[in-house]
């Protein structure tokens, strides 16, 4: 019975992981067909996830705050259009009482899976492999079958960062994510991807008081500093400067700016305008594109779950993410950044004042 229900709840983060994925299998089929797709795949995994959920005992201390979540996360779907906090709320409901590496080990499994499935069918032609050109420069970039060279270190993420959470043997580690990631990274040209990758590898991995204690304090408050750096650094840029930087970064500060004068920056639920494409940074596309109450609900779940998390593996996980997030708007994707439900798990756990280690 318990094999059976870790297989269930393996099965939910593996349909979890695969909803972003899902696009890129449809990309050539109509707007209408991927739409009706996307949205039953949706539904069928919150239904599944929440059929498991039923059978798990929920305390009466934990309604409240699940109660608030929930309503957070069905006004996000609704309003918002973005079901990412709802998965991610009942997958932490749904491995509460389970340890964290429990989860982390599903997740990194399913994304091994789902990368490399993705990256077989582009290889024997089944996904069409497309090429395009860098902007500001004449460097062609491929796709690999994942529909655009970014999302290949995107979907790359969770596995190099489940790895190095689940992999003691540090040195083969390092080798087998590097050889990968050159791999990668010589097909797509994808600079911030593969820079990023590596960069934060060193980073992470570095055993260092120091460094551990700044993670520590600048994580939980990371989020309202990047959107604060962001959006100081396109008024710069809107008055005519660090154009060498945002040239380096392809472009990145120039459509931040012209999105930000082009869109109303509060709104209550975002302003849906369907203009998020240009945005690869993930604070300005939360605050305007999803509006400030899913911007102050994710502040205050990296605030609060960073700083009840103690495990400093996590908290450098979690800070990498953040770092991403400056150059890829979808690191908070429910199917690739696994430490939003663990910080949630954190939370919800807290509430009924079970400590650290004892969430067996």
């Amino acid at each position: 019975m318990k094999k059976t229900s870790l297989s269930l709840k393996a099965f939910a983060v593996f349909l979890t992981v695969s909803f972003p994925y899902m696009k890129t299998y449809l990309r050539d089929s109509t707007s209408s067909t991927i739409s009706m797709f996307l949205l039953g795949y949706y539904a069928f995994s919150i239904i599944v996830i929440g059929l498991l959920i039923i059978k798990h005992k929920i305390y009466k201390k934990n309604i409240s705050i699940i109660l608030i979540f929930l309503l957070l996360s069905i006004m996000a779907s609704v309003i918002a259009k973005n079901g990412h906090l709802l998965s991610q709320l009942l997958l932490a409901i749904l491995f509460l009482h389970d340890e964290d590496k429990k989860i982390i080990k599903y997740f990194t499994i399913s994304s091994i899976i789902m990368f490399s499935t993705t990256l077989l069918l582009g290889l024997v032609g089944i996904l069409e492999t497309s090429s395009i050109g860098r902007e500001f420069s004449d460097v062609i970039r491929s796709d690999l079958g994942f529909g655009h060279p970014n999302r290949v270190f995107l979907y790359f993420l969770p596995i190099v960062y489940g790895s190095y959470y689940l992999n003691n043997n540090r040195r083969l580690y390092n080798i087998v994510i590097l050889i990968i990631a050159s791999v990668l990274y010589y097909y797509t040209n994808s600079r911030t991807g593969f820079y990023l990758v590596i960069l934060l590898e060193v980073f992470i991995g570095i055993k260092n008081q120091k460094k551990d204690t700044m993670v520590k304090k600048i994580v939980p408050v990371m989020l309202i500093i990047m959107t604060l750096i962001t959006l100081a650094m396109a008024r710069i840029y809107n008055n005519g400067g660090l154009r060498e930087i945002s040239t380096l970064v392809s472009g990145r500060l120039y459509y931040i700016n012209y999105y930000i004068n082009n869109n109303s920056l509060i709104s209550i639920f975002g302003n849906n305008s369907g203009g998020d494409n240009l945005i690869d940074n993930f604070p300005v596309y939360l605050l305007i594109e999803l509006g400030i109450v899913l911007y102050a609900t994710y502040c205050y779940i990296f605030y609060k779950g960073s700083k009840l998390i103690k495990d400093q593996k996590i908290l450098n996980i979690i800070f990498a993410f953040l770092l991403y997030g400056l150059f890829e708007r979808f690191v908070f994707t429910a199917g690739i950044n696994f430490t939003i439900i663990l910080m949630l798990k954190a939370i919800l756990n807290n509430k009924k004042g079970i400590k650290e280690g004892e969430n067996k």
